[in-house]
């Protein structure tokens, strides 16, 4: 059970992660006040594993001074938050559709990035005789 919840989650991440490929084909066949030049499209699509990256290494770090629990919870909001602000962006001309799902895929992406290092502690929360030894 354990192996299904864990993959269920890894399956939940990468979805969030390459999912952006798919909305942006979408998203052109509809008329928005922003343009989607060749350089946001690259931003757009990358933004996530940068935040990624952001976030590991920035939450490796903060985890060993305030605790992987505390981080934990505040990586699990950050990927809630992401991902229904992603969902729920419209169409203004103060700040355009695409620079608005930049901004929410980035912090998405650092919740995604950092959540990673939780799988090692996840590990030792498992009991010694359920591990699989050399």
């Amino acid at each position: 059970m354990n192996t299904f919840v864990s993959g269920a989650g890894f399956l939940a991440d990468a979805y969030d992660i390459f999912v952006v490929n798919v909305a942006i084909d979408i998203m052109r066949s509809c008329k928005y006040s922003q343009s989607l030049s060749t350089s946001k499209n690259a931003i757009l699509k990358s933004i996530s594993l940068i935040g990624a990256i952001v976030g590991q290494v920035t939450f490796g770090a903060a985890a060993d001074v305030f605790g992987r629990k505390k981080l934990f919870i505040v990586t699990c909001c950050m990927v809630i938050f992401g991902s229904i602000a992603s969902s729920l962006i419209q169409d203004n001309m103060i700040v355009g559709i695409y620079d608005q799902l930049t901004i929410y895929r980035f912090i998405l992406g650092i919740g995604i990035g950092t959540k990673t290092i939780y799988y090692a502690y996840i590990l030792l929360l498992i009991v010694f005789r359920w591990r699989i030894s050399p």
